[in-house]
């Protein structure tokens, strides 16, 4: 559509072009120049707004590891994660990571100092359910199902509570 909108605005032109090397009145001449300047500024806010609105997408080859990889998502799931922490969790995650090998999603909290969680009522939150839903929303985004997610929850000085993979 908006190809369509540029070639237009390209074909005025060269119809306001002709016209005026043939026209012999000077205000005419000047009325269609002006024209040919707000043309020219409508093609150019055109441009501005498909630079500001295409976005590369990049289909998903192979694995999920790839697809992050090749679209820097890793690095983009990780400030998310990062920003929820800072805003939201601070009072009591350390740290929130996320990273992927092949097709397995592994996501690491990391308490602050004096908390801790049970590992079983951290498993029994988790329920398959929960888990397939966040695997329905991952394969719909990048087109690869994650064969597992692993949820690793760890004290502050680094010790593992336990590790939830499904």
């Amino acid at each position: 559509m908006r190809k369509i909108k540029i070639i237009s605005l390209i074909a005025v032109f060269v119809m306001i072009a002709s016209f005026t090397t043939a026209c012999a009145n000077k205000e005419a001449v000047e009325g269609l120049a002006n024209e040919l300047e707000s043309l020219a500024k409508d093609i150019e806010d055109v441009g501005k707004e498909l630079e500001t609105t295409t976005q590369e997408i990049l289909i998903a080859e192979g694995s999920l590891q790839e697809y992050y990889t090749k679209n820097d998502g890793i690095k983009a799931v990780n400030d998310q994660l990062e920003e929820m922490r800072a805003t939201q969790y601070a009072d009591v995650y350390k740290k929130m990571e996320f990273d992927v090998q092949g097709n397995m999603l592994i996501y690491t909290y990391t308490y602050v100092e004096g908390l801790t969680a049970d590992a079983s009522a951290l498993k029994a939150e988790l329920t398959d359910e929960k888990i397939e839903e966040q695997k329905d929303t991952i394969e719909a985004e990048t087109g690869i199902r994650p064969s597992s997610i692993e949820f690793k929850y760890k004290e502050a000085d680094g010790t593992q509570i336990t590790s939830i993979k499904h």
